[in-house]
């Protein structure tokens, strides 16, 4: 999703036990402690945001080291940033819902969605293509930003021999998940963007995730 102009890490805790924050006065230490640990990994050049919640009240929700290294712009809990392979989670999320909705099997094979696969790869099902046994490499000659159109990315896809058998071995595979992308598309006619903001950003009040339909202010990113 959104490219950050720095390495970053963000991290999401959910603190668990609940004795150490059971009062105002325990919140208000463990926020303290926290914040002033955080600090100190800031100046030791951690740079993300912290979230902590409890019971459905925010803790602690804040920015730490620089969003922007270069012009010492400090990072924020509002600063956007680039969440990498996390999407892969909404791509799965997205199959697994168009299959309650009963328009797809995580069994399906690669020719019920597309035409003309070849006999090597006819028979990969979503489910290789979700737990990166597929045996589909990415592409040799493209970077993840490289734009691609849809249909020209699958035909260079099936035009590669496969790294393994489907199904025989573990190969960590971008462009598996492309394809899944491209089924939703294929399946809703809808962006796979739009699909996600519809039926799994928005629900859920993920109002500043996404890739181009959010409109941020560029001084956030």
């Amino acid at each position: 999703m959104h490219r950050s102009r720095s390495l970053a890490i963000t991290i999401l805790l959910t603190i668990l036990p609940v004795s150490l924050l059971a009062a105002p006065k325990a919140d208000k230490d463990f926020a303290r402690d926290t914040r002033s640990y955080m600090t100190r990994l800031g100046k030791l050049g951690f740079s993300g945001t912290l979230l902590v919640e409890q019971d459905g009240s925010i803790v602690l929700s804040e920015g730490y080291g620089y969003s922007d290294r270069e012009n010492k712009v400090a990072w924020s809990s509002k600063t956007i940033a680039d969440i990498g392979s996390i999407t892969k989670q909404f791509t799965a999320a997205a199959i697994l819902m168009l299959e309650e909705d009963g328009k797809l099997s995580v069994n399906d094979p690669l020719s019920r969605h597309f035409n003309d696969v070849p006999d090597d790869k006819r028979d990969i099902t979503l489910h290789q293509l979700l737990t990166h046994t597929s045996g589909i490499e990415d592409l040799e000659d493209a970077g993840d930003y490289d734009p691609i159109e849809r249909d020209e990315f699958i035909r260079r896809i099936f035009a590669q021999p496969l790294a393994s058998r489907p199904g025989e071995s573990y190969s960590y595979s971008n462009a598996g998940y492309s394809i899944l992308g491209a089924i939703i598309e294929k399946i809703t006619g809808q962006t796979y963007e739009m699909f996600l903001r519809q039926r799994l950003f928005i629900p859920q009040k993920m109002q500043d995730t996404g890739y181009i339909i959010p409109k941020w202010d560029t001084k956030r990113i």
